[in-house]
């Protein structure tokens, strides 16, 4: 059996990384673009935040990079 650390409730883990999935680079630009155009529901519209940008962010948060300024 896999421990919660390895495979977390999915909906548990989404509510807890709420801040640092809004904040990912270009989200606020996609959200913003489409209240300039009129969207009055950004957030309900599949096509502003996509599939694509939500799994690269959760890859991202799942496995982030090593970070290469601390000293080796």
């Amino acid at each position: 059996m896999r421990s919660n650390r390895e495979s977390p409730d999915p909906q548990f883990w989404a509510q807890a990384q709420a801040w640092q999935l809004s904040a990912q680079p270009g989200w606020d630009a996609a959200y913003a673009s489409a209240l300039a155009a009129g969207n009055e529901e950004p957030g309900a519209d599949p096509g502003v935040i996509t599939d694509g940008m939500i799994l690269a962010a959760v890859r991202a948060l799942r496995n982030p990079a090593p970070d290469d300024s601390s000293p080796a």
